[in-house]
């Protein structure tokens, strides 16, 4: 089961530096409501991706490109953001991470 918590945290680490190189999300930090659709749909399909076959539960992308985007406009680095994102929507969904093992 360790292996389990390994390649989810992974994968979700994977699918938040895939779902961010999207250019026109590097490009601009005015995130538009086609850039917001965008974000969340590629978080959820390279998630399935990385993980495969594990769906996230129903309202991580919605966290996670918000808080991309947030961070982003306040004026954090791409890296940086990515990587606080991707440890703030562990801890918000630790306990769906935990019912994995």
């Amino acid at each position: 089961m360790k292996n389990k918590k390994s390649i989810i945290v992974f994968s979700f680490f994977l699918t938040s530096l895939i779902g961010l190189s999207v250019p026109e999300l590097m490009a601009n930090y005015n995130f538009t409501n086609s850039d917001r659709k965008e974000c969340r749909e590629e978080f959820n399909l390279n998630f399935i991706k990385a993980s495969e076959g594990i769906k996230p539960p129903k309202n991580m992308a919605n966290f996670y490109c918000n808080c991309v985007e947030n961070a982003l406009i306040t004026g954090d680095t791409l890296s940086t953001s990515v990587n606080f994102c991707v440890n703030a929507s562990y801890t918000r969904f630790k306990k769906w991470y935990e019912s994995l093992r």
